[in-house]
């Protein structure tokens, strides 16, 4: 597990999430999924129950956000999961240019406090060929934190990423051939837990 320290904030980064069969049971339910609703670019996955086969991984990203939220100073049980998507992204062309997650937002509109990404296919850019695609998280959109207040996340199969959902982020344009897929998720920081803590005053 590499936790990068990104400004006053986390950003958990986790290569060879899951053991390679669990990898290839999502990365196939994903997909079949996709073929079976043709639904593009983004697909509506249950959460509370999820499939079996998104079993183990929902497991393994519930242990790394015990760690996350331990190293973050959170207390990981005020949080619970309040969405799961898919999102399939093709090579890029006008018509995916008004698309939500190619455009910079942040998911505190839909009661996210912790974003999760899990990449499940993709292109990767090389010496030779630009392929894009990376996940960019914002500090500021002001020019003042340009280059500084941006880090680019590549989406390297397997790999797991989670990050405060109040930072701006999007995926920057991709050009593979094969289409980038990965899932998303929320974590909510439950209101109950806190409404009645004391608020500090200096």
């Amino acid at each position: 597990m590499t936790i990068h320290t990104l400004w006053q904030t986390n950003l958990l980064v986790m290569d060879g999430f899951l053991p390679m069969e669990c990898f290839h049971n999502v990365r196939n339910y994903v997909l079949e999924e996709y073929r079976r609703q043709q639904k593009y670019p983004m697909l509506e996955l249950n959460h509370k129950t999820p499939a079996p086969e998104l079993n183990v991984w929902k497991q393994f990203t519930d242990n790394a956000f015990l760690q996350y939220a331990d190293r973050a100073g959170l207390s990981w049980n005020m949080f619970e999961w309040t969405n799961l998507q898919a999102s399939w992204i093709e090579t890029y062309n006008e018509k995916y240019h008004n698309e939500h997650i190619l455009e910079p937002h942040h998911d505190l509109a839909e009661a996210g406090h912790v974003a999760i990404v899990y990449y499940i296919q993709a292109e990767l850019s090389t010496p030779e060929r630009f392929v894009g695609g990376d996940l960019a998280i914002y500090k500021a959109l002001t020019y003042a934190e340009y280059p500084e207040g941006i880090v680019h996340v590549r989406p390297i199969p397997n790999r797991l990423i989670m990050f405060p959902a109040l930072l701006y982020h999007r995926v920057k344009p991709y050009f593979g051939d094969t289409p980038r897929v990965a899932l998303a998720a929320l974590l909510n920081k439950e209101r109950g837990h806190n409404q009645n803590q004391a608020i500090k005053t200096i």
